[in-house]
């Protein structure tokens, strides 16, 4: 983090409604000389117990904000990108006020990011709320990240200003793993609240088309791409939305 090594990655998101890659999600992505890549979920909690997540989730957007503005994602089909929030972030009351400043000096307009939070966020609802209200004023959008992760209040959820939820891969691939049936029921509740549904983890054709037929928007996993560097993510989704 202190020498802004830390490397954006964009995983494409597949619209079965466009049949097309619409969206990506920003992921951080560490390499050491030595180490190696080193995983998110080793370093990001990490970064959360030091106090740099702070830091480091002002690096990704800044770095995303300079991607959107490099690229012209209305060429490429790509409506927004993904950018990740951590539960630390989220309960820091100045965070509407940075994100908005750094769209700004990137000359950013804010209807190009959708803002990932967890359940875990939704927690302390009052400061979350304020931070959501304020971005989403500005033109920014929500999702629900990982749901079925967490213990969070339903009713908490149901009240903040969201427009995606993202179902957990762990929810995913136990419906076609152990044919546990609570997928299809989350898919109709979120659905039956107006809430359009993003399934995460999807690994093959067969997942892809039956998750469709459930009623999923959108889908995201390694059937269609793994994330990617910027100039891979570029090409992988001018080829796919050519077809």
């Amino acid at each position: 983090v202190k020498n802004d090594s830390v490397e954006v990655y964009f995983q494409p998101i597949y619209s079965n409604g466009c049949r097309k890659i619409r969206s990506a999600e920003a992921l951080a992505r560490l390499y050491d000389p030595e180490l190696g890549f080193i995983p998110p979920d080793e370093f990001i909690p990490k970064a959360e117990q030091n106090g740099s997540i702070m830091q480091l989730g002002r690096q990704v957007f800044e770095k995303t904000c300079r991607f959107i503005r490099d690229n012209d994602l209305d060429s490429l089909g790509i409506d927004y990108i993904e950018i990740n929030l951590s539960p630390v972030q989220c309960l820091q009351e100045r965070l509407a006020d940075e994100l908005l400043d750094a769209a700004r000096k990137y000359g950013i307009s804010m209807d190009r990011v959708n803002l990932e939070i967890t359940e875990t966020s939704t927690m302390d609802s009052d400061v979350t709320g304020n931070n959501m209200k304020k971005l989403v004023e500005n033109g920014a959008s929500f999702s629900l990240d990982d749901y079925g992760t967490g213990f969070s209040n339903l009713i908490n959820i149901l009240n903040l200003p969201l427009g995606i939820v993202k179902i957990d891969k762990s929810i995913v691939w136990s419906y076609f793993n152990d044919s546990r049936d609570i997928l299809p029921h989350v898919i109709r509740m979120f659905r039956s609240q107006k809430l359009e549904i993003l399934a995460e983890g999807v690994e093959t054709e067969q997942m892809a088309n039956e998750l469709a037929a459930m009623g999923c928007d959108y889908e995201q996993g390694f059937y269609f791409s793994k994330p990617v560097p910027p100039a891979e993510f570029i090409r992988y989704v001018k080829k796919v939305n050519a077809g």
